[in-house]
């Protein structure tokens, strides 16, 4: 979870590097269950001020 968490974090940062970003939530889920255990996911909404 907190590899999702910094991995979210960096791409927020990459797209505030291009300009303004607002983050206007996030979803969270336990994801699928699979042959390799389980997939988190975690969805974010932005919006691209300009």
């Amino acid at each position: 979870m907190a590899a999702l968490l910094r991995h979210v974090a960096d791409s927020i940062d990459a797209l505030r590097a291009d300009g303004s970003v607002e983050v206007l939530g996030l979803n969270y889920s336990a994801g699928e269950v699979n042959e390799f255990g389980e997939w988190p996911r975690m969805v974010v909404f932005y919006a691209i001020e300009s």
